[in-house]
């Protein structure tokens, strides 16, 4: 039991100051992403907050010349559905 003139373990310290760290680190990437130029772009999305667009900026990157269309960006994402043996069956005429 923690209480006055107790001292915790040394595990509950370095548990708490790992949470502290984390809590900064999420602090420090909100603030980040903020002074973005396309933050507001990105924060627009329905369910996208700060740490998500920071995740996205960080996967995707700052150059939005890398993908021709939006239909070539969502399929880098995984977000196009893809039906293996789709196009051999076409090419096979099934």
């Amino acid at each position: 039991m923690v209480g006055p003139g107790v001292f915790p373990p040394p595990q509950f310290r370095q548990l708490e100051a790992s949470c502290e760290a984390v809590d900064d680190l999420g602090r420090a990437t909100e603030s980040a992403i903020r002074v973005y130029p396309d933050a507001s772009i990105r924060l627009s999305f329905p369910g996208i907050g700060p740490q998500t667009g920071t995740r996205i900026l960080a996967e995707i990157g700052d150059d939005r010349t890398g993908f021709a269309t939006a239909g070539g960006l969502k399929a880098d994402a995984g977000a196009v559905p893809h039906h293996p043996g789709f196009f051999a069956a076409l090419q096979r005429g099934r």
